[in-house]
C-alpha cells in the first residue's frame, strides 16, 4: 500500500473501545522501534510510520497523531528532537522523497509517497495527554489537557531508573485556550513517565523522555588510552549515566572514565582500545540511545572543522546546496578542500570509508595552479597549495569539465561538468565566515538596573571556538547554539545618551556587528498613589528605569518638590502643591523621558441620584458630590459626553439606548464609585389600533430586545412569536390567545410592568360572501376570530335588529338566515359591547323552481329534474306526481341535491304524470313524466323460436289521469306482439342463437319514456321438452353496474351465461346438470383471462419500450407464487 493509503487507512478505522481515532504509527522511543522491528509486522516487509518534511525538505516532523508538528530530525545539522534512527546515507534530498518507512533489519529510510510498503496504525487513550519532548536545558511546553479541570491540574514527572530527583512537577501552568495550558518544564535527561491529575481524577502513567544526545563535533584520536573530546547537547551532567561507544557494527570499542567538561554540552572519555573505525558511534543515556554516521570532526592542528557528506545528494549542486544549509554549532558550512596533507591523513583516518568527495573547487585552467574557490569566504578567489596528489587525466575545461571530485583513497583529483562529474559525499568545512546577527532591536534595551538580552546569530563559532562577547559592562553571556545565539547579561547601563556597540570575536577574529546596540531604557510610570483632594500633600510615582541616581531625576507637569528615591530605579516620592483636575506627569531621568500618565485632584465621588432612562437613550442628569470641575477628568462606564453642569455636584451625560436595570459608575483618575443601580424608562402605551386580527400598539419605550419584551393582557402573558417588537414604539401582534385587556408591556423579561391601558380585543368577522346570495332559514357559517366572552353573550347584528348565534369556538359561529332581502350589514357582536367589522351578505331573489327535464337514469334506475332554484338546503326540496288538475298522487324519494338537479327515485305503484317540485313556499311549473317499465326476467327463447315471459315493474297501462298508456316490447328492431296478464307479458320470440337484447318502453297520449334493455340467451330444445326454462338474463342496469365493477370483484354477470351471480347459477346447476358444462367452462375461461391479459400488456411495453427484463431468484419467484392453484382445472391470480 502506499503512504496515502496507510495513512487514509489508519485515520477511517474504527479504533478499539477506549481509544482515540487511529494515525499511521508514530515511533517517539527504542522501545517502540525495537517494538514494530522484532514483531511480526517487522519481520514481514518495510513499514510505512509516521514523519514527513514536505514542504521544508530536510527539517523532519511529525505529521500526523499527537505528536503531529513535533520536530523529529534536522538533516543540515544531523540533531535529533526524539528517538530516530537513520542509515548511513539517510535521509536524502532526492526530490519528492519526503516520507518514513522503517527498512527491513535495517533502519530508518525516506523514499516516494507512491511506493508499496506495509504499514502499523496506532491508537491513543482517550484521555491521555501528549507532553513534546524537550531540551536537556529544560523549556515551556504547550500542552491539550482537555476534560482536565486546570485550575487544580498537575503534571508530576517520575524518573523510570530513580535518579535524583525522585520527582518533579512542570512549573507555572498558565491557562492559554479553552482546553490549553503553558508549563515549564526543568533540565534534566532521561527516561520518564508522567502523570496528569486534577482534583477529580489521575491519568495513567506515559512513558516522555529530554530529547536525545547529540554529537556535533568530535576532537578524534585513535590510540588506547587517549582522551577523546565530544561536543554536542543534552549530556546531561552525570557521568555515571553516559556510554560512548564506537564503531559499534564490527568492534564495538568503549570509551571509558566519561568526564563533563560543559555541562551537558562536551565531555571527554578514554579509548579502551586503538579506533581502527570511528563510525558507527553511539551515545547512550539510561535507556535513550543515539547513533551518528556522519559527525563532524576538529582538526587540532588548523583548528578546523570537517565533515564528509555521505550521499544525501547525488549531484555536484546538490551537494553544494547541501554545504550551505549545513550546520555544526554556529556556523554554516561549505565545499571546501584540505589545505594540507595532514587534514588528510586525519580525515582518511577518520572516514574509513573509500569515497568521492565534491570539493569545493573549480579547474579554471589546466595549469597546476589553476583553481578557483567555488564556495565558502573565499568564493572565486584563487585556490593556492591545498593539497592533492595528482589529478586525473586533462580535464577539457573549454568544455565545462571543471568541477572536482577527490577519492578519499588516492588523494587525486579527478574533473568533469557539474552534471557529470561522479560523486558520494562532499567534504565539508566550518568556519570562516564573520558572525552576523538576526532578529535583533535597534537598539536593544536595558533597563536601568540592567537585565539580559538574547541575540541571535549565524557562523558564531563551535563548541571548539573561543567565542567572545564584547561590549561595555558586560556581566555574563551563555552561548546556546541550540538556540543559535549569545544570552547576554548587562549591567547598570551609564547615564549618557549614547548607544553601546555589541561586538562577537571568533578565536583571535574580532567582528564588527552592524548597527547591533543597546541603550538604557527611557523611564516608565506605571502609577502615581494615592489621588489627593484639592489641597496637594505627597505622592508616590511607581515605575521602572528611574535609575539609582535621584539628583538626576525630575518631574514634568507638576511642581513636584523633595524627590526621594525610595526604591532604586523603580520608585520615587514628591510633594505636590494645591491643584485641581487632570495634570499629565512624566518624568526624566537622566536627560530620558517617560510616558505621559493622567493624575487627577479630585475627593472621591459619589452618585446620589440618576433618573429613569429614556429607552431611545438621550442626555440624563446625575446628581452627586465631588465630581470636581474638570470633565475630562471624569469616565462613566456608560454614557458619554460628560458636561459639568453645577461644579462637583451636577453633570450630564449621553446614554446609549438600552432596556431593564443597569449598573452605572463613575471613575476619576484611579478610584471608581460603587455601581449605582437605576433603570431605563418602562413602557407606556398611548393607543391601540385593530384591524381584525392585527393589533398595533403605540407608545414608547417598549425597548429593543424582542427576547426580553412581554406583553401582559389581563393576568395572560403574551410571549413568543404572537408579537413582534417593530420599534422602541411600536409593537404588532396577530391571533393573540386572549381577548380581554387591560394590556401593559415589560421590557426587562417580565420582572417589572408599564402603565396599563384598557382595550379590550373585538371580534372580527374574515368570511365574505360577494359572490353567493342567502336564503332565509339556511344555515350560514361565520369564520373570524376573537369570537371569546366571559358572559357567553354572542349577537348577530343585522341591520339594526339582532339575532341569537351558535357560538362553536374563538373562531367559528353558525347563524340561522333571518327572512330578508336585498343586500345587508352583518356584525358579530359580545357582550353586548363589543362589535366587529361589518360584512354584506345578500338574499337570494324569490324566485319559484324551474324544471328543463326529467331523465331516467339508466345505470342508477332512479331519475334525475334538472333545472334551477331548487334549495340546497337539507329538506327544503320536495317532488311530486300529480294529475293534470294539480292532485298529488305520488310524492318522490329525494336523493342526491344541488341547485340545478335533483335525484329521485318513484314509488313501486308510480304512473306517468305530471311532476312538481317545491322548495319551500314555491312551487315549479308541472312537467309531464313518461315512466319507464323495467323488465326484471324474461324465459329464455328456444332457438327455433318460441313464446317468452316477461315480468318487471311499471307496467302500468294508464296514467294518472286515466288516460290509456301502451307497453312497448321489441327486439332487434322489431316490435314484438305481446299479450299481457296483470303486468306479466307473453311475447312471440322469432328464431335465433346467442344472446338476445330486449327493448322496452312506456307510450302515453303525451310522449313516449326513455328505453330499457334485458339480455337473456337463446337455448336449444332439451331432451326433458324444458326448452323455455326461465332466465334471469342480465338487464341494462346490470351490464353497467358490472362492467364498473368488473376491476374490483372476483367475479361479474358477464362470467356465468345463464344467471346474476354465482349463487343463482350453482342453485340452477343442483336442479338442471344440462347447463353444468357451459358454466364450468365459462369459469375457467375467466381465472386465465387475468394473467393472460396482464402478461400480454407487460409484454407490449417492454417491446414497445425496447427493454429486456430480467427476473432472478426471489423476483421470479414471487411472480409465480402469485398463482394460487385451488382445484383441478383452476388457476386464480392471486
Amino acid at each position: 500500500m502506499n503512504y496515502q493509503y496507510a495513512k487514509s487507512y489508519c485515520e477511517s478505522y474504527t479504533p478499539p473501545e477506549g481509544f482515540s481515532t487511529g494515525y499511521l504509527a508514530t515511533i517517539t522511543t527504542l522501545d517502540e522501534y525495537n517494538w514494530v522491528t522484532t514483531s511480526q509486522f517487522g519481520v514481514l516487509s518495510d513499514i510505512w510510520i509516521a514523519g514527513s518534511d514536505l514542504g521544508n525538505v530536510g527539517n523532519w516532523t511529525f505529521n500526523v497523531g499527537p505528536e503531529k508538528g513535533q520536530l523529529m530530525y534536522d538533516l543540515y545539522s544531523g540533531r535529533s528532537y526524539t528517538f530516530t534512527h537513520f542509515l548511513l546515507n539517510e535521509p536524502s534530498l532526492i526530490d519528492g522523497e519526503n516520507y518514513l518507512y522503517i527498512e527491513y533489519e535495517n533502519g530508518m529510510r525516506n523514499t516516494l509517497e507512491s511506493t508499496e510498503k506495509t504499514f502499523v496504525c496506532e491508537f491513543s487513550p482517550i484521555d491521555e495527554v501528549f507532553i513534546p519532548a524537550v531540551h536537556s536545558d529544560g523549556g515551556m511546553v504547550t500542552v491539550n489537557v482537555k476534560g482536565y479541570d486546570i485550575t487544580t491540574l498537575e503534571i508530576k514527572f517520575i524518573p523510570l531508573f530513580g535518579y535524583p530527583p525522585n520527582e518533579f512537577f512542570c512549573q507555572d501552568i498558565t491557562k492559554v485556550g479553552e482546553n490549553t495550558i503553558t508549563c515549564n518544564i526543568q533540565s534534566g535527561v532521561g527516561q520518564h513517565v508522567y502523570i496528569i491529575s486534577d482534583k477529580d481524577k489521575h491519568s495513567i502513567e506515559a512513558v516522555w523522555e529530554y530529547q536525545p544526545p547529540y554529537v556535533s563535533i568530535i576532537a578524534p584520536v585513535f590510540d588506547s588510552g587517549s582522551t577523546i573530546t565530544l561536543a554536542g547537547d543534552n549530556f546531561g551532567n552525570d557521568p555515571g549515566r553516559l556510554q560512548v561507544t564506537f564503531d559499534v557494527i564490527d568492534s564495538y570499542i568503549m570509551c571509558t572514565n566519561i568526564q563533563i567538561l560543559t555541562p551537558s554540552k562536551k565531555l571527554s572519555c578514554t579509548l579502551s582500545q586503538s579506533l581502527t573505525k570511528v563510525f558507527p558511534m553511539e551515545v547512550s543515556i539510561d535507556v535513550i540511545s543515539m547513533t551518528f554516521y556522519k559527525t563532524a570532526f576538529y582538526d587540532r592542528d588548523s583548528n578546523s572543522v570537517f565533515s564528509i557528506s555521505f550521499s544525501q545528494a547525488d549531484n555536484y549542486q546538490g551537494m553544494l546546496d547541501y554545504s550551505k544549509k549545513s550546520k555544526v554549532d554556529g556556523d554554516f558550512g561549505y565545499l571546501s578542500v584540505f589545505a594540507t596533507q595532514d587534514q588528510y591523513n586525519l580525515a582518511k583516518q577518520f572516514y574509513s570509508e573509500n569515497l568521492l568527495v565534491a570539493l569545493g573547487v573549480t579547474i579554471d585552467s589546466i595549469d597546476p595552479d589553476g583553481f578557483k574557490y567555488s564556495a565558502g569566504p573565499a568564493i572565486d578567489e584563487n585556490a593556492l597549495g591545498f593539497y592533492y596528489s595528482f589529478i586525473e587525466g586533462t580535464p577539457d575545461v573549454s568544455n565545462g569539465e571543471i568541477y572536482c571530485n577527490f577519492d578519499l583513497d588516492s588523494g587525486s583529483i579527478h574533473a568533469d561538468t557539474k552534471q557529470n562529474i561522479a560523486i558520494k559525499g562532499g567534504l565539508i568545512q566550518y568556519g570562516g565566515y564573520n558572525p552576523t546577527a538576526r532578529n535583533y532591536q535597534t537598539p536593544f534595551l536595558i533597563d536601568s538596573e540592567g537585565g539580559t538580552i538574547f541575540l541571535e546569530l549565524d557562523n558564531f563559532g563551535t563548541s571548539f571556538s573561543n567565542t567572545r562577547v564584547l561590549l561595555e559592562n558586560k556581566w555574563s553571556d551563555y552561548i546556546d547554539y541550540f538556540k543559535g545565539g549569545i544570552s547576554i547579561t548587562i549591567g547598570a547601563p551609564y547615564l549618557g545618551l549614547s548607544k553601546y556597540p555589541i561586538n562577537v570575536a571568533i578565536d583571535d577574529d574580532r567582528s564588527l556587528l552592524d548597527d547591533v546596540n543597546y541603550d538604557r531604557t527611557p523611564p516608565s510610570i506605571i502609577s502615581i498613589e494615592p489621588p489627593l483632594e484639592a489641597s496637594g500633600g505627597i505622592i508616590t510615582i511607581t515605575g521602572k528605569s528611574f535609575t539609582s541616581h535621584p539628583d538626576v531625576i525630575t518631574v514634568q507637569g507638576i511642581d513636584c518638590n523633595a524627590i526621594q528615591l525610595t526604591i532604586e530605579h523603580r520608585q520615587i516620592t514628591c510633594s505636590i502643591g494645591p491643584g485641581s483636575g487632570m495634570k499629565s506627569i512624566s518624568i526624566i531621568a537622566a536627560e530620558k523621558i517617560s510616558n505621559s500618565f493622567n493624575y487627577y485632584y479630585y475627593q472621591d465621588p459619589t452618585i446620589t441620584s440618576i433618573p429613569p432612562i429614556p429607552t431611545s437613550g438621550g442626555i440624563v442628569t446625575i446628581q452627586g458630590t465631588g465630581f470636581g470641575i474638570d470633565k475630562n477628568a471624569l469616565s462613566i462606564d456608560l454614557c458619554t459626553n460628560i458636561e459639568i453642569i453645577t461644579e462637583d455636584t451636577t453633570i450630564t451625560c449621553i446614554f446609549n439606548q438600552g432596556q431593564g436595570d443597569i449598573s452605572v459608575i463613575l471613575t476619576i483618575g484611579t478610584y471608581s464609585t460603587p455601581p449605582f443601580n437605576t433603570r431605563y424608562q418602562y413602557p407606556t402605551i398611548s393607543n391601540i389600533v385593530q384591524t381584525n386580527g392585527d393589533i398595533d400598539i403605540i407608545g414608547d419605550n417598549f425597548g429593543w430586545d424582542q427576547s426580553k419584551s412581554i406583553i401582559k393582557m389581563d393576568n395572560d402573558l403574551v410571549i413568543g412569536s404572537s408579537c413582534t417588537l417593530v420599534s422602541n414604539t411600536y409593537i404588532n401582534c396577530s391571533n393573540l390567545a386572549t381577548v380581554y385587556g387591560p394590556f401593559s408591556i415589560s421590557n426587562d423579561n417580565g420582572v417589572n410592568f408599564g402603565t396599563t391601558y384598557k382595550y379590550d380585543l373585538k371580534p372580527y368577522i374574515t368570511s365574505t360572501f360577494d359572490d353567493e346570495c342567502v336564503k332565509p332559514q339556511e344555515k350560514l357559517t361565520i369564520q373570524g376570530g376573537y369570537m371569546v366572552s366571559k358572559s357567553s353573550t354572542f349577537k348577530i347584528k343585522i341591520g339594526e335588529q339582532y339575532f341569537q348565534v351558535n357560538n362553536l369556538d374563538s373562531s367559528k359561529s353558525e347563524l340561522i338566515v333571518p327572512d330578508g332581502s336585498g343586500v345587508v350589514s352583518l356584525q358579530f357582536e359580545i357582550d353586548n359591547t363589543r362589535l366587529s367589522n361589518p360584512i354584506s351578505i345578500s338574499y337570494c331573489p324569490v324566485w319559484p323552481p324551474v324544471i328543463k327535464s326529467v331523465d331516467y337514469n339508466r345505470r342508477t334506475k332512479k331519475y334525475e329534474i334538472t333545472g334551477t332554484g331548487f334549495s340546497t338546503a337539507a329538506d327544503t326540496n320536495t317532488a311530486f306526481i300529480t294529475s293534470t288538475n294539480g292532485v298529488i298522487l305520488y310524492s318522490l324519494q329525494i336523493g342526491e341535491f344541488t341547485n340545478s338537479l335533483i335525484e329521485v327515485e318513484l314509488p313501486i305503484d308510480a304512473q306517468s304524470g305530471m311532476v312538481i317540485v317545491k322548495t319551500s313556499e314555491l312551487q315549479s311549473k308541472k312537467v309531464w313524466l313518461d315512466i319507464t317499465p323495467e323488465i326484471k326476467s324474461a324465459t329464455s327463447p328456444l332457438e327455433q323460436g318460441s313464446l317468452i315471459t316477461i315480468t318487471g315493474k311499471y307496467f302500468k297501462t294508464i296514467d294518472v289521469d286515466g288516460n290509456p298508456v301502451k307497453i312497448e316490447f321489441s327486439s332487434n328492431g322489431n316490435i314484438l306482439t305481446c299479450q299481457a296478464d296483470n303486468e306479466v307479458y307473453v311475447c312471440p320470440m322469432p328464431p335465433g342463437s346467442g344472446s338476445v337484447t330486449i327493448q322496452v318502453k312506456s307510450k302515453s297520449i303525451v310522449d313516449d319514456s326513455d328505453i330499457s334493455e334485458f339480455t337473456t340467451t337463446y337455448t336449444k330444445e332439451s331432451n326433458n321438452n324444458n326448452s323455455n326454462s326461465k332466465s334471469e338474463g342480465s338487464s341494462d342496469s346490470d351490464n353497467s353496474s358490472n362492467t364498473q365493477s368488473s376491476n374490483s370483484h372476483n367475479h361479474s354477470s358477464n362470467s356465468y351465461t345463464n344467471s346474476q351471480s354465482k349463487e343463482d347459477t350453482e342453485n340452477s346447476n343442483s336442479n338442471n346438470p344440462t347447463n353444468t358444462t357451459p358454466t364450468n367452462t365459462g369459469k375457467n375461461s375467466w381465472r386465465w383471462k387475468g394473467p393472460l391479459i396482464g402478461i400480454s400488456c407487460l409484454l407490449a411495453i417492454v417491446l414497445s419500450a425496447g427493454v429486456i427484463v430480467f427476473l432472478r431468484g426471489r423476483a421470479s419467484s414471487n411472480l409465480f407464487n402469485r398463482f394460487d392453484r385451488k382445484e383441478e382445472g383452476d388457476i386464480e391470480l392471486m
